[in-house]
Parts: structure tokens; sequence; C-alpha cells
């Protein structure tokens, strides 16, 4: 009886230290992660989910000058900090009008990502922009992502979209 007991509590011990080192490793991980994503400009909110195999990191942006410098450095931050695993970056939009808005052009958007015409969805959301009275509309590529930006009045929408691995010249992939 006495050693059915003492593998009980053996067991037990064990259950309950691992289980506590787990959810304090957890806690300083995610508070790291946040705290370092909250010192970049034009980070206002942040929140991390690790409830299923990925890390799920939702940020929201506030007066951003360079989205594809905040971006980057967010991007940068968490493939640090989560080393190879494997995450999903969501960037929140608060603003349903403009949120509705960015479905107007969203079509552009992916029709631009498919045949490269990146000059011509420049004019169509100069025209979107136009129409809906935007404060500030703007789109920028790089060799990776498609960088949005729409802002009326005191509500902003940032959208970044990655772009296809399709082949460039010479037969390379794009990494």
């Amino acid at each position: 009886m006495n050693i059915k007991r003492s593998l009980l509590a053996l067991i037990l011990t064990l259950t309950v230290l691992f289980a506590g080192s787990y959810l304090v490793d957890s806690y300083k991980f995610n508070h790291a992660l946040n705290d370092d994503l909250l010192r970049i400009d034009g980070v206002e909110r942040v929140e991390i989910d690790k409830s299923s195999t990925i890390y799920k990191v939702e940020v929201t942006l506030r007066a951003v000058d360079n989205l594809i410098e905040v971006y980057e450095g967010i991007n940068d931050r968490i493939k640090e900090t989560t080393k190879d695993e494997r995450y999903k970056l969501v960037i929140n939009s608060d603003s349903a009008e403009l949120t509705e808005m960015y479905e107007g052009i969203n079509l552009a958007l992916y029709e631009a990502l498919e045949t490269g015409e990146f000059v011509k969805l420049g004019e169509r959301v100069d025209n979107f922009a136009k129409e809906y009275q935007l404060d500030k509309s703007e789109i920028k590529v790089d060799t990776d992502y498609l960088y949005l930006t729409l802002i009326k009045e005191k509500q902003e929408l940032y959208k970044v979209v990655k772009r296809s691995q399709k082949k460039r010249l010479g037969g390379e992939m794009n990494g």
C-alpha cells in the first residue's frame, strides 16, 4: 500500500511540476514577445494565442508612417522569439467602414498580384481614394509582399498580402 501511495504521490508531484513549468514558460514567452512588439512604433495592441499547433499573433496598428518597416520589425521579432515554431501574423483593423471599403478594391489587388500590373493597381487605389474621400491611400510592393494603407479621419486600415511564389526570370523561385 505504501509503495502505491508513494508512486501516486510521485506521479502527481511530477505532473504538477511539469504543468507549472510549462505555464510559467508560456507566460514568460507571451509576455516578452508582447512587450517587444509594443516597443515598435505604430504597434498599439498585441494578442498572442497558442491554443493550436501554431502561434497566432494579432497586432493592431496606429499612425504608421512606413508599413514596410513596421511589418518587417514585427515579423523579425516574432521569428527571433518563436525560433523554429510556426506562426501566423494577423494585422487587425477595428474600422468596419474601411474594411468594407477594402472589399471594394480587393479584386483589383489580387488581380495585380496575378498580373504584376502594380501601376494600374496604384491608379485604381487613387481613384478609389478620391471616390471615398480618403485622407490617405498608399500601396507599396516589394519582392515578398504588397502593403496597403487606407486612412479616413481617425480610422486606419493596414493590409499586408503575401505575393505568390511564381517562377521568376531564369527559372528561380522567389523565396
